[in-house]
């Protein structure tokens, strides 16, 4: 009798193993889906901001070229006020977007000073035969074209490419107007 009754407990103790290990084995498992599953989600996320950011920087470039062509020998003053507040508008798009995007700590602080120098056209500045309104127009389609650069780079997965000159030069310009407002 001793011998079935260690047989017995051996088998209810291999049993009550064998139980926990597949309740402990498919609670990992349930948690790695769970956490798949979330990055998945925040990826997708990301991306569909990402997207609509791109999109707003392309619209941004489509209506300075909409204004150009419809106002072709229009050489002086400040732009109109109705591409101003389209581009206003699809800048807060692009930036509510850029908040969004997760995991992205220095593409959103990159994109945040394509922003900051997008929105400061009218520090642009006319040189010697040349319009403020050329300028400017110039201004904001060299910086949502930076703009695009770096998102369709995050879009593609590859690094963040480094500052245009043309950016670099347009942060300087910024900066030094910020300064002298100060």
């Amino acid at each position: 009798m001793d011998a079935e009754v260690t047989a017995g407990w051996i088998g209810l103790v291999g049993a009550s193993v064998g139980a926990a290990g597949a309740l402990l084995g498919g609670w990992f498992q349930q948690r790695w889906q769970a956490k798949t599953a979330r990055e998945e989600r925040h990826e997708g996320y990301s991306r569909q901001s990402g997207e609509t950011a791109l999109d707003a920087f392309v619209q941004m470039q489509q209506a300075i070229y909409a204004y150009v062509r419809d106002h072709p020998h229009e050489d002086g003053g400040d732009h109109k006020a109705e591409v101003l507040d389209k581009i206003a508008g699809f800048a807060h798009v692009a930036r509510s977007q850029i908040m969004l995007i997760t995991r992205a700590s220095e593409l959103r602080e990159r994109l945040d000073e394509v922003l900051q120098v997008l929105i400061g056209f009218t520090a642009a500045a006319p040189a010697e035969g040349q319009t403020v309104e050329r300028v400017r127009n110039s201004w904001i389609l060299q910086a949502s074209q930076e703009g695009m650069d770096v998102l369709s780079a995050f879009m593609r997965d590859e690094p963040i490419p480094e500052r245009s000159e043309t950016f670099i030069e347009q942060m300087t310009v910024f900066a030094t107007v910020l300064d002298d407002a100060s």
